[in-house]
């Protein structure tokens, strides 16, 4: 027998209703980066990016999202299974993402490295953003994340999905208490059998294309088949419970009107349009554990990409980072920054003297490339001053003092 749901107001429910059918689609958009506009033209008809009432984003002209996919099929806090970080071009109607292979190698502390998709459940979404910062040298505006795990009950709440399951899927794995056995073709789906297709990652024998890309595809056609139920007439009277289920579901910091202004871009954009990145690596075992290793000197080219217009030119500088700031880890994190934007960086190592200030020393031969990092981190530079002796003599020497550590990741 059905839970007896509490009863909403006819005028809130629909609010509710609508921002719920928002979030799905914007994070359909955002993990899928294909066709969520679809969705909110099921529930009302034609949809154009013009439709959010007023300027999306607070009126900003770009802004980056970062969206994540959660499994928690162990408890707990999660890991982001996907890692999209999505930018919007509002003036030029142009979105284009990059993904961020969960295996992803990065620094979590002084001498410690470990994956990218842990952050999350370290920290939430805030720290996978900063995770996210420290690799690319990008500012993250807003964060969504989707507990797929989570979606179970919802989907047997509305009363299954139909998919198409592109191919058979068998997988299992005992430590993970995941088990996922499908066959291909059209089928219904209830809330155990539709989570199987959504974490399903490679089969036994490892002849599946097991990329976050392929699973963010099918993350996205999963949302889209959710939405679809929600939106189905017969489920109309089961309304406020499936609102309460699907907002415990999704994440986000973002408005009703800029989740309703993205499906609107994507749908105009459509699937063709739709530039998907990856960042650029190679996969390394490192002790025991398989990684992705960032390329940090294609890592530039790929950036310019995903913000649709080239980044000044940078001359192969190399650069010496000495965390002076007494906050451990700071130094590694604007190491990253700086190789992020093609910057050689040389040596990382900590100052004896602490700074509160930050600047760059250079020798005048360099000046024109020590003065592009000094204005990239927003502090001073000091042209023909000596270098520390940590510096072992690199041309150019970042400083990193203490108010580099609550500064605003560079753009």
């Amino acid at each position: 027998m059905r839970r007896k749901s509490r009863a909403l107001p006819r005028r809130a429910s629909r609010s509710r209703f609508r921002r719920l059918v928002w979030s799905a689609a914007g994070t359909g958009l955002c993990l899928g980066g294909l066709t969520a506009g679809t969705l909110w033209s099921l529930h009302g008809g034609p949809l154009t990016v013009v439709a959010a009432a007023g300027k999306p984003f607070a009126g900003k002209r770009r802004v980056n999202i970062l969206a994540l996919g959660i499994d928690d099929g162990q408890g707990g806090q999660g890991r982001s299974d996907s890692i999209l970080l999505v930018h919007v071009d509002t003036a030029a109607h142009r979105m284009s993402a990059l993904s961020l292979p969960r295996d992803t190698r990065i620094p979590t502390g002084q001498e410690h490295y470990g994956k990218i998709n842990g952050a999350y459940a370290r920290g939430g979404p805030r720290l996978a953003a900063e995770a996210v910062t420290e690799l690319t040298g990008l500012p993250v505006d807003y964060t969504l994340s989707t507990n797929f795990s989570g979606f179970s009950r919802l989907v047997d709440l509305v009363g299954g999905i139909d998919m198409n399951v592109e191919r058979t899927m068998d997988y299992d794995d005992q430590w993970g208490h995941l088990s996922i056995h499908l066959k291909p073709g059209p089928q219904h789906l209830d809330g155990e059998k539709a989570i199987q297709y959504v974490r399903f990652r490679k089969s036994s024998s490892g002849d599946a294309d097991g990329s976050d890309i392929s699973r963010i595809g099918r993350q996205q056609k999963f949302l889209q088949a959710v939405a679809a139920r929600c939106l189905d007439g017969s489920n109309l009277l089961h309304l406020p419970e499936i609102i309460r289920e699907g907002e415990s579901q999704i994440q986000t910091d973002l408005a009703a009107g800029d989740l309703l202004y993205l499906a609107g871009l994507a749908k105009e954009i459509g699937a063709e349009r739709l530039k998907v990145l990856t960042v650029p690596g190679k996969t390394a075992m490192i002790g025991g554990q398989s990684y992705w290793l960032p390329d940090f000197e294609d890592m530039p080219k790929v950036l310019q990409q995903l913000e649709g217009a080239p980044s000044p030119t940078i001359a192969p500088v190399t650069v010496a980072v000495l965390n002076a700031s007494q906050c451990p880890g700071l130094g590694r994190r604007v190491a990253g920054q700086l190789q992020a934007r093609g910057y050689r960086v040389s040596i990382v190592a900590t100052s004896e003297a602490p700074h509160a200030s930050s600047r760059v020393v250079a020798a005048n031969d360099c000046a024109a490339g020590a003065q592009t990092i000094a204005a990239l981190l927003a502090c001073d530079c000091a042209i023909g001053d000596p270098a520390p002796a940590e510096a072992h003599d690199a041309p150019v020497t970042v400083i990193v003092g203490r108010d580099l550590a609550g500064a605003k990741r560079p753009t």
